[in-house]
């Protein structure tokens, strides 16, 4: 067959979008137990109902009346950061391709599942490390029985399932000849075309493309990440249309999440202190005198201990102290002495001096 005949042969087919889910408005502050302002009239005076009560602004947001088959579970204990939800809700609404950066346990992909679990949203997460190649995003040709068949990859099956966030995790790991494959699915039409099977892919109506990232994609500025991030290509960098940046947690928001994950006396007693520490270690680390943040899970994982056994400083050591460079262990363990009161029996491996 001459190359004229291939060419008449072939074709270029669209892939037809599956039908839409069925749809649902959630109001913004009941679902997500955030304050979106008081109703006020002309004047700019709060409106109130007969019984002298506030009336709230109503602000709703588009979801999906059920679960879908990839719905995560919703935490009860998760505490929304305001301006991120709301910004990553605008961008949500818009189908923006959306870049979440910020330090490793920041939050940045529990924001993205709490958010997808209370609006139903699917979320096909795709975790870039050294063995994710292009053939696992896009697909390749395997034979079965006998015959040649293309196994689809995780992009095109992403796209295709309604009400799916597409959560690119950790994007900044991916090898930029690999995030090459990516560029066309985060272009502005939101679709690509599949050389090997010639089939274009667009983004269904009801997705949206989300990454999630430890730096910019322009290098690390911490140090903190240089073993497994890459530098990505700029016009790659340059697809995406909102970028939020995520920070840790606030203190009280912090205190508000371990106290409703351990409600006993025992334990709710050193939660406070623990949430200091925490802050005080996280400031230390942005001013550059530690090397190492410690982080939310972190702090699940001492009140777990301490839970068990109160013993503060035995309970860190356990948690997060052994895994540190010594330096930032001796540090942190005299933040822990200046902040507890130690019993003798505690642990002393890491303090300098013993008050």
């Amino acid at each position: 067959m001459d190359i004229h005949s291939q060419i008449s042969q072939s074709k270029i087919e669209t892939i037809e979008h599956r039908p839409n889910r069925a749809k649902k408005t959630f109001s913004v502050r009941e679902t997500f137990k955030i304050e979106t302002g008081v109703k006020t009239d002309a004047s700019g005076s709060p409106i109130k109902d007969e019984q002298g009560n506030l009336l709230y602004k109503d602000v709703v947001i588009e979801g999906f009346l059920e679960p879908g088959i990839m719905t995560p579970k919703i935490n009860p204990n998760y505490v929304f950061p305001k301006e991120e939800l709301v910004q990553f809700l605008q961008s949500l609404k818009a189908r923006d391709t959306t870049y979440l950066v910020g330090h490793s346990g920041t939050g940045k992909t529990e924001l993205v599942n709490q958010v997808a679990a209370r609006l139903n949203y699917n979320v096909v997460q795709i975790n870039f490390d050294g063995h994710l190649s292009r053939s696992d995003l896009i697909g390749d040709w395997k034979i079965a029985g006998g015959n040649m068949i293309f196994r689809y990859g995780l992009i095109p099956l992403a796209f295709t399932e309604p009400g799916t966030i597409v959560l690119l995790d950790e994007v900044d790991a991916c090898a930029p000849e690999t995030a090459f494959v990516l560029q066309r699915a985060v272009s502005a039409d939101l679709r690509f075309l599949m050389h090997e099977t010639n089939q274009i892919f667009e983004l269904h109506p009801q997705n949206c493309i989300v990454g999630t990232a430890n730096t910019n994609g322009m290098g690390d500025d911490s140090s903190l990440y240089l073993a497994g991030t890459n530098v990505q290509n700029f016009s790659f960098l340059n697809r995406w249309k909102t970028v939020i940046q995520i920070e840790y947690i606030s203190s009280a928001d912090e205190i508000k999440v371990l106290e409703n994950m351990f409600p006993d006396a025992h334990a709710k007693q050193h939660i406070v202190q623990v949430v200091k520490v925490l802050s005080a270690v996280r400031e230390a680390f942005k001013a550059g005198s530690m090397s190492m943040p410690l982080t939310t899970r972190d702090g699940i994982n001492w009140m777990e201990k301490i839970s068990r056994v109160p013993l503060p400083m035995k309970a860190a050591r356990y948690s997060f102290l052994d895994k540190l460079p010594v330096n930032d262990a001796i540090s942190i363990a005299n933040l822990i002495q200046r902040h507890f009161k130690l019993v003798d029996k505690d642990d002393t491996k890491y303090l300098t001096t013993r008050k």
